[in-house]
């Protein structure tokens, strides 16, 4: 019975720093991700202030869209919201679409507009 306690024991503790660097790795990884869409949100937002008469408002809306969906992300600690998982899942599907879009449009717009694209990675 003492064994078995002791392997109970361990096997928790075990349990819980596997399952904390899971959880880190995890986090991080989502962090890299909602970095990454904001910086392509921030870049493409403001290539619409700039020249807004070269893009649809289907594009316009797309970028808002994604905008307002990270606003609504939880970034201090995504672990405290019910639905983490259905929110992330809503800004990767509009990430997908603007970026489709945004691509669209760069490649239709002018020279300049080719050159931003190419200059940006996404």
């Amino acid at each position: 019975a003492e064994g078995r306690e002791e392997g109970l024991r361990l096997g928790r503790a075990a349990g819980q720093r596997e399952g904390m660097a899971t959880g880190c790795s995890y986090g991080v990884g989502m962090g890299v991700e909602i970095g990454e869409i904001s910086g392509a949100v921030a870049v493409w937002s403001a290539i619409l202030r700039e020249e807004p008469e070269k893009f649809s408002t289907r594009e316009k809306r797309s970028v808002a869209a994604l905008a307002e969906a990270l606003s609504e992300f939880p970034v201090e600690n995504p672990l405290e919201c019910d639905n983490v998982q259905e929110r992330l899942d809503r800004v990767r599907a509009k990430y997908t679409v603007a970026k489709a879009l945004m691509r669209t449009a760069f490649s239709d717009k002018a020279p300049a507009m080719q050159k931003a694209r190419d200059t940006l990675s996404f």
